[in-house]
């Protein structure tokens, strides 16, 4: 079933009052953790919600082999890491209307929350908040470090060997 406009905005308001409520705890809320919309008004607090950790960002898209070919390493590098600190968060670019398309990948792949799916239109402005230099390139990787800041970044698929060597420093 697809979102209406209204609901769309209902859904949109719903995500960024629970980001509100959740700025102050460590983790986001679960709406925002499975596929909740993440865009250029809300990525600052949603990254902000995981200070303390070491945060992989990996930006994806289902029509993207690169992107499949690489998931398994991410989804070992976050499994290895998780007791040290290290989260994985996912973020399908695909497109509003592949949420369902979206789910069935990263089920297939064993990813685990937070994952979330792109729903900005000014690209810039998304990176520029994030804190990244991003054209929009697919697969694209950040890794940050427990405060917040940029430590790594890579456009291209990653593989396990390349990421353990730029986080178990950080963890």
């Amino acid at each position: 079933m697809r979102a209406t406009r209204p609901h769309r905005a209902l859904l949109g308001c719903l995500c960024i009052a629970a980001l509100a409520g959740g700025a102050c705890e460590k983790k986001p809320t679960r709406i925002n953790r499975d596929l909740g919309t993440l865009d250029e008004s809300n990525v600052a607090a949603v990254m902000k919600g995981y200070r303390g950790k070491v945060v992989v960002v990996n930006f994806w898209a289902i029509w993207c082999e690169p992107c499949a070919k690489e998931m398994p390493d991410l989804v070992s590098l976050a499994t290895a890491h998780r007791k040290q600190g290290l989260v994985l968060l996912t973020v399908n670019m695909t497109g509003e209307d592949s949420k369902a398309g979206a789910r069935r990948f990263l089920d297939r792949h064993g990813v685990r929350p937070p994952r979330f799916q792109y729903g900005g239109k000014r690209l810039k402005s998304f990176a520029k908040a994030l804190g990244v230099s991003w054209q929009g390139g697919l697969p694209a990787t950040f890794v940050f470090d427990r405060k917040g800041a940029l430590r790594y970044s890579h456009l291209g698929p990653v593989t396990r060997a390349m990421l353990d060597a730029k986080v178990k420093p950080l963890l």
